[in-house]
């Protein structure tokens, strides 16, 4: 794949940045000044760049997070709907959830400060969350006299489970960084400035398989969305270890390890 298709939005005027190197495409909502909020161009260049890591296998990990000090994302701008700027028949969020949890390599979420709405929706997609101490967690739909699309309770559901998403929808609870972290929103804590020591100790694949670490993710995401438990559910998903039993990479590793017990 040509290097352009993750290039397309790296100006600093751009409202998504975009950035792939030592096989990482860091992402950045670049809407500091209204606490990053998400509109229908951003989501779908999210949808775009992120659906097009499927034909790269060069990239080990997508990272997604907010410009500025205030929010990763304070949720769709609403704004830009009272404009007539959507689609109603459009489900921007949901495409590019979509497009985050088809992606391959494993993904994280790096929040700092606020976490709202479909930003948290957004955020849920990914595979881990890794935020600030300082983060805050909400659907704020209440407040706002609207009634969010159910296809995404459906989704904050299936993410957080009914007691959490309960309490986020039906109570309006916010959530600090820890409460967040009780409640399974987030998979880590960690002090302002620390996201990217942290994204270095998490994704660190050394001496680890990509074509291994890319077929449990998708072991795990076909066993979470499917029901059906068929000889031909199974038979994709078997292929997967059939193909890395015979691969290179394995012969590799088993040959390392033998040989490293013979010294």
């Amino acid at each position: 794949m040509a290097p352009t298709e993750f290039d397309v939005a790296t100006s600093p005027a751009s409202e998504l940045i975009s950035d792939l190197r030592s096989r990482r495409l860091r992402l950045i909502l670049n809407r500091p000044n209204a606490r990053n909020a998400l509109t229908p161009a951003l989501l779908d260049g999210i949808s775009r760049i992120v659906s097009a890591t499927e034909a790269n296998e060069d990239i080990d990990l997508v990272t997604l997070e907010g410009a500025g000090q205030q929010a990763f994302s304070a949720g769709f701008d609403i704004k830009v709907m009272a404009s007539g700027g959507v689609d109603p028949k459009r489900d921007y969020v949901g495409d590019a959830v979509n497009a985050i949890r088809s992606c391959p390599a494993p993904t994280i979420a790096l929040i700092d400060g606020y976490c709202f709405g479909a930003g948290l929706d957004l955020a849920l997609a990914f595979d881990f969350r890794i935020a600030t101490a300082r983060a805050s967690f909400a659907i704020p739909a209440n407040r706002l006299g609207t009634v969010y699309d159910p296809k995404g309770v459906s989704r904050i559901i299936g993410a957080t489970g009914a007691a959490t998403a309960r309490r986020l929808f039906i109570l309006g609870k916010r959530f600090d960084a820890n409460e967040a972290m009780a409640a399974g929103l987030i998979s880590l804590v960690v002090d302002e400035g620390g996201l990217e020591q942290a994204v270095a100790d998490w994704a660190d694949m050394t001496g680890q398989s990509r074509y291994a670490v890319r077929s449990h993710k998708r072991i795990i995401q076909t066993l979470l969305a499917q029901a059906d438990r068929s000889d031909e559910f199974w038979m994709p998903l078997q292929a997967l270890r059939a193909k890395a039993l015979d691969g290179k990479e394995r012969h590799q590793a088993i040959n390392t390890f033998i040989n490293r017990g013979k010294r």
